[in-house]
């Protein structure tokens, strides 16, 4: 893309206009999708994929990169297969994603504090869902 834009200068200028729409973690919270390790099994390894979000965005940064959308995670203990027989939600899940998002919100602050021009916006699909599953009719 560099080569057809005419080099860095002109790519650096175009994602600095461009508008970045960011959604990630959810599968990387759900332990079914990591068999050998449950990942994350502690708030060490949640906070190792918080990291890892915050180097993403500081790449993307880094090559210009300025306007981000971040949606943050849902109700992830509520998909079709971490439901019991009973049909209720799995609250340990949950509880990862809210303390992902917790953390996300903390990261995505400082990093607009360290990075000159970043601005974000963090959509809350967590509060979504779960007033989709309080009121499905509405």
């Amino acid at each position: 893309m560099e080569a057809k834009l005419g080099g860095d200068a002109k790519l650096r200028e175009l994602l600095s206009k461009s508008f970045f729409l960011i959604g990630t973690g959810g599968q990387d919270l759900d332990p079914r999708w990591n068999v050998v390790s449950g990942y994350p099994r502690s708030q060490t390894e949640l906070q190792e994929l918080i990291t890892l979000y915050g180097e993403a965005i500081s790449s993307l940064y880094d090559m210009g990169a300025r306007k981000m959308a971040i949606v943050n995670v849902g109700l992830i203990g509520c998909k079709p297969q971490p439901y019991n027989y009973n049909y209720v939600c799995d609250q340990s899940l949950n509880e990862n994603a809210t303390a992902f998002d917790a953390a996300l919100k903390t990261l995505m602050a400082s990093l607009s504090s360290k990075k000159s021009g970043l601005s974000y916006s963090i959509g809350d699909f967590y509060g979504f869902t779960t007033a989709v599953f309080a009121h499905p009719a509405d």
